[in-house]
């Protein structure tokens, strides 16, 4: 796709600074073939939303993000509501989304989708008036989040992610829940809920299968509540994907949803710890105008 007017909004500190260094070679290999830009990098959280806004106020034709899920959310907030394209450079420290729309994480083909790329119109979502592109959920992920940033502080992601997982599973509790969906309520315990416009949450669990980010509905997905002997078990069909038969398991697609619990709880939108239940959440079809190269 051809644009003048061209924004790179890359967050130096992702993935270890290893974000920024993937931009330094994406970028040289696009000014090789005559693409250049504004180059405008993030200092804190929530920057990114605030560097995308002062990019279409001063007239981008076309958005780079150059980070990962927590990067493409603060993004698509903005661009959501415009007709300025996204291109996404996934190079940050969780991909979730970008893995579900298959976009390449190498420099050079990621800067490639910029240089002979098409658009692709792909759905977003709101919670209670806030966007999210990937996933959004409380219960059980939103605990692994919490216990994960607590050990970040004295390790690497990755194992951060497995020790906090682990003492998540210590603290397992189910929350009382009521959905309210195609003019019927439903009332049960459950210990995950999530929502999802994409396939994967924390670094790859395929906690939605099915969902497809371009078909203008929502996947839900309720893990009732279940003895902590099973947990276990249900928690590695849940990563794999092989999760959606099982009786334990509600897995349905809607474009709207209400939900409430016994007690307010906290809700995860694409990692970030920014909702809170009561949550209405609803799919934006064909709200972002996606640059990427065909299968």
């Amino acid at each position: 796709m051809k644009a003048e007017n061209i924004y790179f909004i890359v967050n130096p500190t992702s993935a270890a600074g290893k974000c920024a260094e993937r931009f330094e070679e994406a970028y040289a290999y696009l000014r090789e073939n005559g693409v250049s830009g504004t180059v405008l990098k993030t200092e804190y959280a929530g920057h990114g939303h605030e560097l995308t806004k002062q990019a279409v106020s001063e007239g981008a034709d076309c958005v780079v993000i150059v980070g990962g899920d927590g990067s493409i959310r603060e993004a698509g907030a903005v661009l959501a509501k415009t007709e300025i394209p996204l291109c996404i450079f996934p190079f940050g420290s969780a991909n979730d989304f970008a893995s579900a729309l298959k976009l390449p994480e190498a420099p050079k083909e990621a800067a490639e989708q910029l240089i002979s790329g098409k658009i692709r119109p792909i759905d977003a979502a709101e919670v209670n008036g806030e966007v999210f592109m990937n996933v959004a959920g409380f219960g059980f992920d939103v605990e692994v989040l919490v216990q994960t940033e607590n050990f970040k502080k004295r390790m690497g992601d990755k194992t951060a992610y497995i020790f906090g997982l682990i003492k998540a599973l210590a603290h397992l509790k189910a929350k009382r829940v009521r959905f309210e969906h195609g003019g019927k309520a439903y009332d049960l315990d459950a210990f995950i809920v999530t929502v999802g416009n994409g396939k994967f949450i924390g670094g790859g669990m395929e906690a939605h299968p099915q969902a497809d980010a371009e078909d203008g509905l929502l996947e839900i997905c309720v893990i009732k509540h279940v003895s902590k002997l099973k947990v276990p078990a249900l928690l590695l069909k849940f990563m794999k994907g092989k999760h959606l038969d099982l009786p334990d398991t509600i897995y349905f697609r809607t474009d709207e949803i209400f939900v409430e619990c016994g007690e307010e709880s906290i809700v995860q939108l694409d990692g970030e710890l920014i909702g809170k239940t009561p949550a209405r959440f609803k799919v934006l079809p064909s709200a972002i105008k996606l640059i990427a190269k065909g299968d």
